[in-house]
């Protein structure tokens, strides 16, 4: 089976062109669990299966699966790991790119290229606020949750949730020094208020015009970035008016851009990476 290892950074991908994948019983799941084992598969966060020319709106659709087999409903890294593939292996000759996930639509313009690095602005759509499109069990009558007191036991936690294509609960901090970022992230990931859990972003404002995030990534565990993280932080840090409408988004892996004003849509700058082309063995078991 054909593959290319990707990163956007440091959040790794394996694509995989459906027309490659093995013709036999076995679930996308399965492969996904298969081949990003780091131990015994090639190794990554998520794996990306690419459809061409299912859409009418765009040439590609993209399916996400995370390392523990569950399907996403869209990734912003993975999007950009996707835009590199498709460029990197001649399938497109326009600057602009537009691939289709669960979630919907994302325009995406290469904004340089050297060698196997690339850069691209993607248009990730509008935050969506509503609980119910989250989706988020809010309380009756609540349109936005901002700054909501999520209980966590005996205590509880401010939070604001949205969604960008996939759903977020954000926290901000003082500092992201010493926090408990797994036992935290876990509790939050599959908190019953979630009917479909939620990836986890824990910000720190360093200025109007930067923010530090650590990502705890549903089906996955920490990461060192995430695009549609850094998409929803950054967006609840502007819903409240602790941050002007550009900024830089400081992550372990580095740093993106984002440019939101409310009511439109949200558009970030990044780089994404062709790692290596590879093959995988066509002859892969179930798992268990």
């Amino acid at each position: 089976m054909k593959f290319t290892k990707t990163q956007a950074l440091g959040n790794d991908f394996i694509i995989v062109e459906e027309k490659d994948v093995p013709a036999q019983d076995l679930s996308f799941r399965d492969l996904s669990l298969k081949v990003c084992n780091r131990r015994y598969g090639i190794g990554a966060d998520g794996m990306l299966l690419l459809f061409p020319h299912v859409t009418k709106r765009g040439a590609y659709f993209l399916r996400v699966f995370n390392s523990d087999g569950t399907e996403a409903e869209t990734s912003g890294n993975g999007l950009r790991c996707s835009a590199a593939y498709l460029f990197h292996r001649n399938l497109i000759k326009s600057p602009k790119v537009e691939i289709t996930t669960q979630a919907g639509w994302c325009q995406l313009e290469l904004i340089s290229h050297q060698l196997h690095r690339f850069s691209f602005l993607a248009d990730m759509g509008m935050p969506i606020l509503s609980p119910g499109a989250i989706p988020f069990q809010a309380p009756i009558g609540m349109e936005r949750v901002i700054n909501y007191s999520l209980p966590l036991g005996d205590s509880s936690i401010p939070v604001t949730v949205l969604s960008l294509g996939n759903p977020h609960c954000v926290l901000f901090f003082d500092s992201l020094a010493d926090l408990p970022i797994e036992e935290l992230g876990s509790v939050i990931e599959t908190h019953s208020l979630f009917p479909n859990r939620t990836n986890v972003e824990f910000v720190q404002i360093l200025n109007k015009e930067e923010i530090a995030v650590v990502f705890w990534e549903r089906g996955v565990g920490e990461t060192i970035s995430s695009g549609s993280g850094a998409s929803a932080a950054a967006a609840a840090a502007i819903i409240q008016g602790l941050v002007g409408n550009s900024l830089t988004i400081h992550t372990a892996g580095g740093d993106v851009l984002i440019d939101w004003k409310e009511g439109e849509s949200l558009f970030l700058t990044g780089p994404a990476e062709i790692v290596y082309d590879g093959t995988f063995p066509d002859v892969i078991e179930k798992t268990s």
